[in-house]
């Protein structure tokens, strides 16, 4: 009987305690759902709809409608993601229960109106790892509590009216932030901050980006920023910052290109000092220091000597061998060193396999030529003889000792130095039966793209520009992979804006344009000549000779011209390289024009008549960031880009792209941000339902008709769509569930504008075409 009563009385106590904890939980549950049914009676609409109309409570099962909730997400019955991006909503933290949600750990109110200040009660939130308040209108300080979430792991407060109220003592930034072990990524950006910045931020050892750009920041950068090793991402440019850039930045060594327009920039500050000390930098990308009050060299690593002329200029006195710079001087000991001023023009333009001008003391080159031993000499001419030479580090180069022009240069003696290439000359390549058959189509148009690129460069890239003089086939030689380099600058001028640039007759019989004969006077347009001749060499097969005379008066169809004189030794062109070889062959004839004032420039043949650059991307596995915008080229999106499962943002934007967007682009899974504005794109918007990932995608300036297909609807992550100034017809589709924004203006589209009352915000343009009403899906 005891027994009994002892089990009963058991089962009556778990029961309880049962209870007690349902209650509990159902307790917390409701409590949470309250406290958000308050915030939400504090706020308006920035839009027509009604504010979160699906946030109600259930009398029976307050816990299962809260987790329903639209942007609430929950894990068990307690809520720990709040998500209402870009929603619409107005108001302010001041009914904002924080207690109330003690297992939030993701909360993202970005892109909205929310103003006042953020309420240092926000340090109740205590497991939160990511917090991101950017774009709305908050004001105030930062508050030092902040500092208190040490799980933190992301904190955007992009683009608000924070300023600096925090008194001077703590700092216009929190020092608090060193607590923030785990922050890995913190984004202040484009607000009025001040005052300097801590060096607390040297304690954030996980910090992977550092974007404080676009504030009121001044002082010093403060040295402990040398020991976030981990750190990707440093933007503090359009600040007040000044003193010296110190070493200890040298210490970053795993800066690479991300998701910003630069990785290091530190422009339009007040730095002064050296920068030599970036040569540690090696994972460094892309940089930005412009508008400061830098000085001294440029580092020897290629993310500077690849730089613009904007990120560097508006500095005190950088130089180096930059297009845009002034050369640093040389010291005497200078002298004793070999330079190599090969330039490299972009995107597999032909290299100018030369060093300019570079001078080199006799005893430096005498023994790899056994004192210019004739066994050594490898080719003879009137401006010097060739030697062949190899280094001490294996490399072969080909070394032209120039002869001296005036008596004075006999102390110093110049050389050219070139690579040695293996497939010799062009010319000798098209005058031998197998290597002109050997010399297909693909690759011939491969060569002449890369000898416009190389041509552009002197002309319209180095400064001061270099003129030739000499382009014959007998100056491009090809390496294994029939790459044209540009060779024997033996006879090339600067031009100087303050010389007459006049000059003896030099150059080729045949290549030669018409008008030094008679006016002696040097200008690009003689390079552009000699161009014109060489691309028809190319195509022929041979010297054109006598039909270059002809050209002016011709009035055959171009087909048929193209069609008559093209190198019978190759396959056929392909329709595509047929296309190409038209187009080339339209500005050849300008090129040959006996008019110097006709022919174009070769930047404008480059960027009318370029030839599509066909990238071969298969091997390049892991590529996630692919940017090839503002190049100017065209062609098709080729099917076997949309292989780079891997690819997460692709900039194709101002190109002439022609023709559609490949149905494979669906294939791009990890796809969140696609560019193809400003080009020529026709035809249907393909389906991109299975690109889940995509928040940005801007088709806007294309051309011809083409309507949105209701697969565009399907996407599921809240984004910004901009299809404005299309030749867009039809109607919009119903369904829009995951769109943010949608830009439709200037148009065709006709019918409603269907509106989904928890998703769009109604960021479009009425001036979409001949849209009659305003419909709610």
């Amino acid at each position: 009987m005891m027994k009994r009563i002892a089990l009963l009385a058991s089962l009556l106590l778990l029961v309880v305690t049962l209870h007690a904890c349902l209650s509990h939980a159902h307790s917390n549950s409701t409590a949470e759902a309250l406290a958000l049914l308050d915030w939400k009676a504090s706020l308006l609409s920035l839009t027509s709809h009604s504010i979160l109309p699906s946030w109600t409570i259930s009398s029976r099962n307050a816990e299962a409608s809260l987790c329903s909730w639209f942007g609430v997400h929950c894990k068990g019955d307690r809520v720990y993601r709040i998500n209402l991006m870009s929603y619409g909503v107005k108001g302010t933290f001041h009914a904002f229960s924080f207690s109330s949600l003690p297992n939030l750990k993701e909360l993202d109110l970005s892109i909205n109106g929310l103003f006042g200040m953020i309420p240092p009660q926000i340090n109740q939130l205590s497991n939160l790892t990511y917090l991101d308040l950017s774009y709305n209108q908050l004001s105030g300080k930062i508050p030092p509590q902040i500092g208190q979430l040490i799980h933190l792991r992301t904190l955007h407060l992009i683009q608000n009216l924070l300023n600096s109220s925090i008194p001077e003592e703590i700092g216009s930034i929190t020092s608090t932030f060193g607590n923030l072990k785990h922050l890995r990524f913190l984004n202040l950006s484009t607000n009025s901050l001040s005052g300097s910045i801590p060096s607390e931020f040297g304690h954030m050892e996980s910090l992977n980006e550092l974007a404080p750009f676009k504030n009121n920041l001044s002082g010093f950068i403060p040295p402990s920023l040398g020991n976030l090793t981990d750190l990707t991402i440093l933007q503090l440019y359009e600040n007040k910052l000044f003193g010296l850039i110190l070493e200890e930045l040298g210490n970053l060594k795993l800066l690479v290109f991300l998701e910003s327009l630069s990785t290091l920039n530190l422009s339009y500050n007040n730095l002064s000092g050296n920068i030599t000390f970036f040569n540690e930098l090696r994972g460094l990308v892309q940089v930005d220091i412009g508008h400061n009050k830098l000085e001294g060299p440029v580092p020897d690593v290629p993310v500077f000597q690849n730089a613009s002329i904007q990120a560097l200029e508006g500095n005190k006195g950088l130089c180096g061998d930059v297009s845009g710079l002034k050369p640093c001087k040389l010291s005497r000991n200078d002298h004793y060193k070999l330079f190599y001023a090969t330039m490299f023009p972009p995107l597999g333009a032909a290299i100018l396999s030369t060093a300019i001008l570079a001078l080199i003391l006799y005893a430096k080159v005498i023994s790899e030529t056994n004192n210019f031993d004739s066994q050594c000499c490898i080719g003879e001419g009137g401006y010097g003889n060739v030697y062949r030479a190899e280094l001490s580090s294996g490399d072969i180069i080909v070394v032209k000792k120039v002869h001296p022009q005036r008596a004075d240069e006999s102390a110093e003696q110049s050389f050219l130095i070139y690579k040695y290439l293996e497939k010799g000359s062009l010319a000798t390549n098209l005058s031998n039966e197998e290597a002109g058959k050997e010399l297909d189509w693909d690759k011939r148009v491969n060569i002449i793209k890369g000898f416009a690129h190389a041509l552009s460069y002197l002309h319209h890239d180095y400064s001061p520009p270099i003129v030739h003089r000499d382009l014959t086939s007998n100056n491009i030689l090809l390496d294994l992979e029939f790459e044209a380099h540009i060779l024997d600058f033996g006879m090339a001028k600067l031009l100087k804006p303050d010389s007459s640039n006049w000059t003896n007759l030099t150059g080729t019989y045949g290549y030669v344009a018409p008008e030094l004969a008679y006016t002696m006077k040097v200008t690009e347009k003689c390079d552009v000549y000699s161009f014109g001749v060489l691309i028809m060499e190319i195509i022929m097969g041979a010297h054109p000779d006598d039909l270059i005379s002809t050209l002016p008066s011709l009035s055959l169809e171009m087909q048929l011209l193209v069609k008559d004189v093209l190198d019978q030794r190759p396959l056929p062109p392909s329709p595509d390289v047929q296309d190409q070889l038209m187009s080339v062959m339209k500005i050849t004839f300008m090129c040959l024009a006996h008019n110097p004032h006709s022919r174009p420039t070769i930047w404008k043949h480059l960027h009318e008549y370029v030839i599509p650059f066909h990238l071969n991307l298969f091997n390049v596995s892991k590529l996630s960031f692919l940017d090839l915008a503002h190049n100017g080229s065209y062609g098709n999106i080729l099917s076997e880009q949309c292989l780079l499962s891997t690819l997460d943002h692709l900039a194709m934007e101002h190109n002439n792209v022609k023709g559609t967007i490949p149905q494979e682009m669906e294939k791009l899974r990890s796809l969140s941000q696609f560019f193809l504005h400003e080009n020529k794109l026709s035809g249907n918007i393909p389906s991109m339902g299975n690109l889940s990932n995509l928040v940005k995608l801007y088709l806007g300036v294309n051309e011809r008709p083409s309507s949105i297909t209701e697969e565009l609807g399907m996407l599921r992550s809240p984004g910004l769509f901009g299809l404005s100034r299309n030749h867009l017809n039809g109607s919009i589709p119903r369904k829009l569930d995951g769109l943010a924004f949608l830009y439709l203006s200037s148009n065709k589209l006709s019918g409603s504008i269907p509106v989904n009352s928890e998703c769009l915000d109604l960021s479009i343009s009425f001036s979409c075409g001949i849209l009659v009403s305003l419909v709610k899906s």
